[in-house]
Order: C-alpha cells, then sequence, then structure tokens
C-alpha cells in the first residue's frame, strides 16, 4: 500500500487556510484537532511500522500539499449562517446592552464596525481600520464583553492581550484571528500608538514563518478593539479617525443574545452594499466625539497658554508667526525645557484650524497674541 491510500484509509484531514495548518483525525473519531508535532511523530512511526516507505520530509511535505483539502473556518461560519428576516436589528439590540454617554453615535458607530469586521474576515482587499474602544471605570466588564463578540464557533479565533507592531508573531496574529482585543490601551507610548494606527490599515502582511522556507504573503483577517479604565486615551492632536471611543457607564455581558442573528444581519447588510466605511462626514462626527477623550499634548498646552485663533474684528492685532518663530516666542516667555519641533507644531496648528497666509515666499500662521 502506499503511503496517500494508507493515510486516506486511516485517517481525515484538512487544511485551515486562517492558520494554515494541517487538521486531522482517525476515521473512527468525531473531532478534528492540529496535527502537532507528537501527533505527527506518532503518525510517521506507525507509517514505519506498517513498512511503508517514506522519508520524515515527504510525509510532511505531503500533509501540506493539495492532498489535503483547503477549508476557510470564516467563511464556512458565515456561509451557513441562517437567513436575515430584514427587518429585526439584532446588531442595535446587541449595542443596546451598553450603555454609553451616546447611546445613538455608539449603535450607529457600532453597526459600521461590526459590518466591517465581517467584511474583514472575508474579503482579501478589505481591512477593517477602525478600532472600538470603551472607556470606563474597571469591573464594568468591558474586555468580558469584546470577546463574547466572537460566536461559539470561532472562540478560539480571538486574542486578548499586548499587540506589539514591531513582533513578527504580532503581525502574523493580524492574520490568524478575527478579534484582536488591547487591555488599558491608555499604557502606550505614542511611537506605538503611531505604529499600531499603520498596522490597522494593512490588507496584507508579508512574513516568513518560524521553519518556514519562504516570506509569504497573508491577508489581514482580525478586527481590533480595546478598552481603558480612565478617558484620556487619544495622544494624536493631528487626527483619530481611527478610534470609536465611548465611555461605557454600564455593560451587560450576560446578554444572552443569539450571535447567529447578529452576524447573520451583519453578512446580509454587507452583500447588499452596506457602508461599513466612514467618510468625511462620518470622520468629522468621530473627531468631534473623539476631543473629550484626547490627552493635550506638551505642544497644545503651550500654544493655549500664548496664542488664540483670530476672530472676526481682530484684523488690526493679527500677527503672522512662521512655527519657528512661535517656538521661539514661547522659549522666551516660558521657563524650562521646550523640545517640540516646527514640524509637529506646524501639524497641531493646522489641526487646530490656524490659518496661513504667504509673506514674501513664505508660510506665517495668523495667530493673536494672549
Amino acid at each position: 500500500m502506499n503511503i496517500e491510500n494508507y493515510l486516506r484509509n486511516k485517517y481525515d484531514f484538512k487544511y485551515n487556510e486562517i492558520l494554515n495548518r494541517t487538521f486531522y483525525k482517525p476515521k473512527d473519531q468525531l473531532d478534528y484537532g492540529i496535527l502537532q508535532g507528537y501527533d505527527f511523530n506518532s503518525m510517521f512511526r506507525d507509517i514505519q511500522n506498517n513498512d511503508i516507505k517514506v522519508t520524515i520530509g515527504n510525509l510532511k511535505s505531503l500533509l501540506e500539499s493539495d492532498f489535503v483539502t483547503k477549508y476557510d473556518p470564516f467563511k464556512d461560519y458565515f456561509t451557513s449562517l441562517p437567513i436575515w428576516d430584514g427587518k429585526t436589528d439584532h446588531i442595535t439590540n446587541l449595542a443596546k446592552t451598553v450603555k454609553t454617554t451616546d447611546d445613538e453615535l455608539f449603535y450607529w458607530a457600532f453597526k459600521k464596525w461590526l459590518v466591517a469586521m465581517v467584511a474583514c474576515a472575508l474579503e482579501a482587499t478589505t481591512a477593517n481600520h477602525s478600532v472600538l474602544i470603551f472607556t470606563g471605570k474597571q469591573g464594568l466588564g468591558k474586555t468580558t464583553w469584546m470577546m463574547n463578540l466572537l460566536p461559539q464557533e470561532l472562540k478560539e479565533y480571538g486574542y486578548s492581550g499586548n499587540i506589539n507592531p514591531s513582533n513578527k508573531d504580532s503581525t502574523i496574529l493580524i492574520s490568524e484571528r478575527l478579534l484582536i482585543n488591547m487591555d488599558e490601551l491608555s499604557s502606550y507610548s505614542k511611537s506605538k500608538v503611531e505604529a499600531f494606527k499603520e498596522l490597522i490599515t494593512k490588507e496584507v502582511i508579508t512574513e516568513r514563518r518560524p521553519y518556514g522556507y519562504f516570506s509569504e504573503n497573508y491577508v489581514r483577517r482580525a478586527s481590533f478593539c480595546g478598552s481603558a479604565n480612565h478617558n484620556e486615551i487619544l495622544m494624536d492632536v493631528t487626527g483619530n479617525r481611527r478610534f470609536l471611543v465611548f465611555e461605557a457607564l454600564d455593560i451587560n455581558f450576560k446578554h444572552g443574545i443569539n450571535l447567529d442573528l447578529v452576524y447573520s444581519q451583519a453578512y446580509e447588510l454587507l452583500k447588499q452594499g452596506f457602508k461599513h466605511y466612514f467618510d468625511r462626514e462620518d470622520i468629522a462626527r468621530i473627531e468631534n466625539n473623539n476631543e473629550k477623550y484626547k490627552q493635550t499634548s506638551t505642544e497644545e498646552e503651550y500654544l493655549d497658554k500664548f496664542f488664540d485663533l483670530p476672530k472676526e474684528g481682530q484684523e488690526q492685532v493679527v500677527k503672522f508667526m512662521n512655527a519657528t518663530e512661535i517656538i521661539e516666542y514661547i522659549k522666551f516667555n516660558s521657563t524650562g525645557y521646550i523640545g517640540f519641533t516646527a514640524t509637529n507644531l506646524g501639524k497641531l496648528l493646522k489641526a487646530k484650524g490656524f490659518e496661513t497666509k504667504k509673506i514674501e515666499g513664505l508660510k506665517k500662521y495668523m495667530v493673536i497674541l494672549k
């Protein structure tokens, strides 16, 4: 008997396209499991004991080839859901299990985010660019509610913990999970937030797995959520449109809502062309909401201390200064180290609405001195 016939007679195999791993089960068992090293070595030993000639390398190659049928657990789940009745708003019913300081905005943003989550899981060219974030007191159940968004069939495709955008294991993780939850986002440094914002916009990552022969492209599947115990968590004054932040006042994480019905609605909305992304008007709405969750930077503190935006009727007292001149003015009128750069200050001035005017070929900001 050749090796392929022997394996077919004794085992069933399938190849998980999300995890890039072979699953197997003996013919007399019901449940599949990952083919771990111990299982593989035991299988090889059994083959040798039956006098079937095959090298361990050839067996490994065989079990990672088209000898094994591929399957996509995400696609299998969403395509097997009951058909949505087209009327019941299961997504909003789920959102209503969280009481926030702005429920209407939360229901609207959550529906977009959830449909984008389904799109990201199923479509190779779609990435969910938004992160759903709850702030609120410790012990509310923020993380539990987030992780309970995973349906029972896909529980193993969730991850809760720290994500390091510069770490290969973290980047590979976004191709292997449906939902990634990050606890206590307020502990992230500014540089880590910037790296994370870049990570969440990726559609494809290129990495070589441990013991892999080649670098390969992996489709990003994961959507992101997170939580913090206090409100001031956003530190980028130039824009936080990626973050959907809501202060949770009360959370029912034991809601018992049928997630299959929730995802059947989300999947149907996706097929109908529901606008799950945020356009310019939507982004303005999100940015306005995020103002209350923004940390005040050192640059902003100094800018607010010494300068105002010009108002109507103040044309005669407007000063025209470039970013370097503004920094020099702040240094002259302050004690202590002023370490911010003209580039960062320029971004802040633009974000806060200071207008510019060209004077003798140089860009100057229109400011009012306090």
